[in-house]
């Protein structure tokens, strides 16, 4: 069987189709995927045998209308083309798409051959492209049942199931927590607190950090810190002079041992780190990026408030002080830590790359 997955732009796109195409290779299945221009896309696919990749014209939705709308229309009409001689030459059986405008070309060029298709949402709030593209796709798969509700607003319900959001391969198999700890230096009577912003996000969640660094003095705590690309330098000096041992990256590549090693996380709340936590069962504070479109990040973050699994707080509303306060709250009670991380755990959708397959599996069959 030949599947098409369209999956670049973000690493929140990305890393979930690679998971779902790493268990059809596995099953000897042929993957296309096709991905963004960009470069963050190459260097996550760098070393990934397997698959075959094409990089696809696209570009976000721009706000407003300005000369980016005419830009933005003549790269669809680019990869509307650059679908159509695609899927000629090389015919798939069922189309996957994870979402972003790097997922419409794809998903029309697919109803238009009559391949069946399958989007998916890893958000609470569906995003546009996916909003756009529901009536268009045979199938809809959600990571969180608010979005399953949205699109059954728009769809028929029978076309919606919540399967969950792929968790990337190379962290599924959990490192050792002592073992994850000796290797990154971490002193192993000191709590270890990870924090990471996301690509964009980084810089404000990193400033409440700092601000709130000065009333955790009396707290043993070992800090592990993903800053983004600007910020490594003003991370390390704050946590120089407030006195505490710090690893400080810009990005890391070996997640899992990060997560092993944790015993709670400062976050925003994009769908991917999320399910990540959930699949490490690890308590979280969590800032949503003010201005993630919709506010999707912060109805993420409800999920996990409402599960039991997480403290959320929007950045405007929460000073460093606070911060400080809500971090020593949680440390000083270790019952409902414990019950946090049990309820972040039970959140998981730990087969959800499977389910994904088994689907595209079904469907692809039909074709046949």
């Amino acid at each position: 069987m030949k599947v098409v997955i369209a999956c670049g732009g973000t690493g929140g796109h990305l890393f979930p189709g690679v998971a779902v195409g790493e268990v059809l290779l596995g099953r000897e299945h042929d993957v296309l995927l096709l991905v963004s221009e960009k470069e963050i896309d190459r260097k996550a696919l760098e070393g990934r045998g397997g698959f075959q990749v094409r990089r696809l014209p696209s570009m976000g939705w721009p706000r407003g209308v300005s000369i980016q709308t005419i830009r933005f229309f003549a790269q669809l009409i680019r990869a509307k083309s650059f679908c159509r001689k695609l899927y000629a030459e090389w015919p798939p059986d069922v189309v996957l798409a994870m979402g972003g405008f790097t997922s419409a070309a794809p998903i029309w060029e697919a109803r238009r051959r009559w391949i069946p298709s399958v989007i998916h949402e890893a958000n609470a709030i569906p995003g546009r492209a996916n909003r756009l593209l529901a009536r268009s796709a045979t199938r809809v798969v959600v990571g969180f049942q608010e979005a399953a509700r949205a699109f059954e607003r728009i769809i028929d319900p029978g076309k919606v199931t919540v399967g969950g959001t792929p968790v990337r391969n190379e962290i599924r198999a959990k490192p050792d927590r002592l073992g994850a700890r000796s290797e990154l230096g971490f002193d192993p009577d000191r709590r270890v607190i990870l924090v990471m912003g996301g690509s964009q996000g980084a810089r404000g969640l990193n400033t409440r950090v700092i601000e709130a660094l000065p009333g955790l003095k009396a707290e043993r705590l070992h800090w592990a810190h993903l800053t983004g690309a600007d910020d490594q330098t003003r991370m390390e000096a704050a946590y120089r002079e407030n006195g505490f041992p710090a690893r400080v990256w810009p990005f890391f590549g070996e997640m899992q041992k990060l997560y092993a090693a944790a015993d709670l996380v400062i976050a925003r709340s994009g769908a991917s780190s999320i399910t990540e936590i959930n699949y490490f069962g690890l308590p979280a504070i969590y800032i949503p990026y003010p201005f993630a479109a919709d506010s999707h990040q912060s109805a993420n973050a409800k999920v996990q408030v409402d599960g039991g699994a997480a403290l959320s707080f929007e950045e405007s509303e929460i000073s460093g002080e606070r911060l400080a306060g809500e971090i020593r709250g949680l440390l000083g009670n270790p019952v409902e830590l414990s019950r946090m991380a049990s309820n972040s755990r039970r959140l998981s959708v730990d087969d959800a790359s499977d389910r994904l397959a088994d689907l595209l599996c079904d469907l692809g069959s039909r074709t046949k």
